[in-house]
């Protein structure tokens, strides 16, 4: 998870962030049996802070995504 893009230094193009407008992005593996086939990832176009309440709803969403 990145909260801000803009004070990232984990990025590999921060630049085409800035120009996409990407602040935030959140990223979750979708695993099946313990192998990871896919990925979620959610590109916010501002800081975002998620709670814990909403990155255990995503996690249960991946892990039944997983499942289907």
């Amino acid at each position: 998870m990145i909260k801000d893009t803009q004070k990232s230094d984990i990025l590999q193009y921060p630049e085409k962030a800035e120009e996409e407008r990407i602040r935030a992005i959140v990223s979750l593996p979708i695993n099946l049996r313990g192998k990871m086939i896919g990925a979620l990832r959610i590109y916010h176009s501002t800081v975002w802070d998620l709670s814990e309440e909403d990155l255990s709803f995503l996690q249960v969403l991946t892990h039944n995504v997983g499942i289907a």
